[in-house]
């Protein structure tokens, strides 16, 4: 159960318990208080995409992860946006991996984000 103050500040949307795993990325398992506390993140949303999105690779951890893919790799995901490469730079960071050097592209991370295939919406029909 949690505390008066996580509630105040989070308000409903945290679970009842906050040592429910959230992201588990190989032997790398993160709760929602590693989160908060660990990853300095809010973005829940986009910690659930990114455990999504990273299940594909099937991780050993996020150190094996993180010399394997790229943020191209990242962006080819379902749901991925530039929320959800924040959250996974937070990770390396929390394990000590050099951000720079992962990102260290011909590109810029929004310049990949822009190039990737765009999903055609549907047209909604106006009811008469």
């Amino acid at each position: 159960m949690y505390s008066y103050s996580w509630k105040r500040r989070f308000g409903d949307s945290v679970p009842d318990d906050l040592e429910e795993p959230i992201l588990s990325i190989g032997e790398d398992i993160f709760t929602y208080t590693d989160v908060l506390e660990k990853l300095r993140t809010r973005r829940m949303g986009a910690v659930r995409i990114l455990n999504k999105a990273l299940q594909k690779f099937k991780p050993e951890s996020v150190t094996e992860l993180a010399y394997r893919i790229t943020v191209a790799d990242l962006f080819a995901c379902d749901g991925v946006g530039i929320t959800t490469l924040y959250v996974w730079l937070n990770v390396l960071t929390y394990k000590g991996i050099d951000v720079d050097a992962w990102l260290s592209n011909e590109k810029s991370a929004w310049q990949m984000y822009n190039m990737r295939p765009k999903r055609k919406k549907r047209r909604r029909r106006r009811k008469y």
